[in-house]
């Protein structure tokens, strides 16, 4: 496929970063991905301050989406940044709101106060127990999730969704009445119900689409069930094996033999390079 534009997707933890939250295996595989000008896209669950972080430190300057699809983040830099006004017909399908400032941030999920609003209400009776982030001081979010203390103060800066850690099925029931639950890895991901891995995805690409005036190739990868939304939608999905394997995935996709950020290298260099 040389000469063709292509876009990569990709969760982060547990996918890009390996279990100590490393990225560094993949630093020569993200150099020669710049090289080749092919955008590496955050689709993960994590908020937009850790991503700058992450994006930082990888020098990344491609567009990012949060929060499990929550929300779409065009920075300045970006050449997409110059189009969004451009494209605002192809938007409105997807029903988002869209806030102009030093990056664009094309919002379709709920607001995080609604969220924690009804969490918090339905928590009053004691039958639920639940645990999550916004009822849980910094200390005990590093301990659960094993993050340092700065990035779990950052992992609680939520804008569209919660991460609950303690649930029971009831209780489950209950908040998927009226947003998405979704169990990831470790965790339950509540956010929106127009907010979506696969509609952000689409997003993107049909941007990227109007950018270059053909449709670029999209390559996907991830490792828990809060992925295969964006799998299902790009041309070439792809899991990495987890510490006790792979994930269920009833789609047809690649099945990398490494684990988390070995398994990433191995599609990239052997598909996307």
């Amino acid at each position: 496929m040389r000469g063709v534009r292509k876009l990569i997707f990709t969760d982060i933890d547990g996918t890009l970063l390996d279990e100590n939250y490393s990225w560094k295996r993949a630093e020569n595989t993200l150099s020669r991905l710049r090289t080749k000008k092919i955008p590496v896209i955050f689709c993960s669950a994590k908020t937009r301050a850790e991503q700058k972080v992450l994006r930082k430190e990888m020098n990344i300057e491609d567009p990012y989406i949060v929060e499990d699809g929550s929300a779409v983040v065009v920075p300045m830099e970006c050449p997409l940044y110059e189009i969004i006004n451009e494209n605002l017909n192809f938007l409105k399908k997807y029903q988002v709101k869209i806030k102009w400032d030093k990056e664009i941030l094309i919002k379709l999920g709920v607001d995080y106060k609604e969220i924690l609003n009804f969490l918090e209400y339905i928590n009053k009776n004691k039958k639920f127990n639940l645990k999550f982030y916004g009822n849980m001081s910094i200390d005990e979010v590093a301990k659960v999730t094993g993050l340092s203390k700065k990035m779990a103060k950052l992992a609680m800066q939520r804008e569209f969704s919660e991460t609950v850690v303690s649930w029971n099925d009831e209780a489950l029931r209950v908040i998927g009445e009226k947003f998405t639950a979704l169990l990831g890895g470790k965790f339950v991901h509540v956010y929106g119900k127009r907010a979506g891995k696969d509609r952000s995805v689409e997003i993107l690409t049909g941007l990227y689409t109007a950018l270059y005036g053909e449709k670029p190739v999209t390559f996907g990868i991830g490792n828990s069930y809060t992925d295969i939304p964006m799998l299902r939608v790009v041309d070439f999905p792809a899991i990495v094996k987890n510490p006790d394997g792979w994930i269920d995935a009833k789609i047809g996709l690649y099945r990398a033999k490494g684990i988390a950020t070995d398994g990433w290298i191995e599609f990239v260099e052997g598909f996307v390079l």
